[in-house]
C-alpha cells in the first residue's frame, strides 16, 4: 500500500507543480498587450496535465480498491458513509446557528 501511494505521489507531484507554474504563467498573461497564441498554449498543456492528473489519481483509487478484502472495502464504506453523515449534521447545525435552518411560510 505504501508502496502504490509513494510511487503515484512520485509520479502526480511534478505534474502538480508544473499545473501551478502554468495557473501563475496564465495569470501573467492578463494584460493589454496579451499573446494569444501562448495563452491558448498554457492553457491547452494546463487541461492536459489536469486530464493525467485526474488519471494517476483514478488509477491509485483502482489499485488501493484492489488491495482490500470485501470486507475491508466494506468498513472503508461505513466509515465514508459515518463521516459524510458527521458533515451533513455539522452544515446542519452552521445553518441553524446562522439562522437559515427555519423555513420561511
Amino acid at each position: 500500500m505504501r508502496e502504490l501511494m509513494g510511487d503515484a505521489e512520485a509520479r502526480i507531484a511534478p505534474l502538480e507543480q508544473e499545473a501551478q507554474a502554468l495557473q501563475v504563467r496564465l495569470g501573467s498573461h492578463v494584460e493589454p498587450n496579451y499573446d494569444e497564441a501562448a495563452i491558448r498554449d498554457d492553457a491547452s498543456r494546463l487541461g492536459a496535465l489536469t486530464g493525467e492528473i485526474t488519471a494517476e489519481t483514478v488509477l491509485l483509487q483502482a489499485k488501493v480498491e484492489a488491495v482490500f478484502t470485501e470486507e475491508q472495502r466494506q468498513q472503508l464504506d461505513a466509515q465514508i458513509a459515518e463521516q459524510q453523515r458527521q458533515m451533513q449534521q455539522m452544515q446542519d447545525q452552521m445553518q441553524q446557528q446562522q439562522g437559515g435552518g427555519q423555513p420561511i411560510q
